[in-house]
């Protein structure tokens, strides 16, 4: 159990964080600036926060599309959540995740600065990029549940500099050319309108500014690029189409690294890939010139 102070502390160090990112944000909605009180200055739309963390996500432009269940809250649910995965998966789809991280470590490493994490999850690269760097990160998604739940973990832990804003990646909720590095971690695939979301995080990083994503794609003209399809999530799926994208946006391609390959067996957890089809984990280095 933390002590008096420690949680003081705590609060203190979370109330700085705030205060520090509502210097960063805008109305998704109209793109006017949002006062201390979480109001929009120019259409008077009203948002929120809970356990300081941010809610700036307006319904008119951001239908959740999918929602984590609110039981994802409870830390005991979260770690069952977890663990059910590790045990569904195959042994062949985890050490080819293995070698994923393994190859991302030395682009990890650079992660510096202010760092927009887009669609954080669970957490599994922001644990890495808060792991002793010193960084001013703030990790956003579009569900408040998932969110809550992850700072809750990263709060437990005692991590600091880290500021928590539900956004829409789609309609991100931050001023331009804020962001020295924006990170992914299967964030762009699994979000629709990929073109949307490239133009939102070129917009929101500063000139020179570094995109490093993490994703997986497989190939075009399989049973999981046609259920891609079906999802709205074909250019983030198939490495063609989404570096098309990137140039198009105006990004600069640095580094794509493919760290691992495997063929996918099917889990009750995972909608896509589908059963026997290959999937290609990469690792893409992006700057806005």
């Amino acid at each position: 159990m933390r002590s008096a102070a420690l949680l003081q502390y705590q609060v203190a160090a979370n109330m700085n964080e705030v205060r520090g990112v509502l210097e960063l944000i805008q109305c998704p909605a109209c793109k006017e600036l949002i006062k201390s009180d979480l109001t929009c200055s120019g259409c008077g739309r009203k948002y929120s926060s809970r356990e300081d963390m941010l809610i700036l996500i307006d319904r008119e432009t951001s239908e959740l599309e999918w929602k984590w269940d609110r039981r994802i809250l409870s830390k005991k649910y979260r770690n069952e959540t977890l663990s059910g995965y590790e045990k569904l998966i195959s042994e062949e789809i985890r050490e080819a995740r293995n070698l994923w991280w393994r190859a991302a470590s030395p682009f990890l490493e650079k992660v510096k600065g202010r760092t927009v994490d887009v669609a954080t999850g669970m957490g599994q690269l922001l644990n890495r990029i808060t792991d002793g760097r010193p960084a001013e990160i703030i990790a956003t998604d579009i569900d408040p549940n998932i969110l809550l739940s992850t700072k809750r973990e990263m709060d437990e832990r005692n991590v600091k500099g880290v500021s928590y804003v539900a956004t829409d990646a789609r309609h991100l909720s931050f001023r331009d050319s804020i962001a020295d590095y924006v990170t992914s971690f299967s964030g762009i695939n699994n979000i629709t309108d990929t073109k949307a979301v490239l133009k939102e995080i070129f917009r929101i990083m500063k000139p020179g500014g570094t995109f490093l994503m993490m994703e997986a794609f497989v190939d075009d003209n399989t049973n999981s690029a046609d259920l891609a399809d079906d999802y709205g999530l074909k250019d983030a799926y198939i490495m063609d189409r989404l570096l098309t994208i990137l140039k198009d946006t105006g990004f600069s391609i640095k580094t794509r690294r493919k760290a691992s390959s495997v063929i996918w067996k099917e889990n009750a957890m995972d909608v896509f890939p589908l059963d026997g089809d290959k999937v290609y984990h990469y690792i893409i280095e992006i700057q806005k010139p």
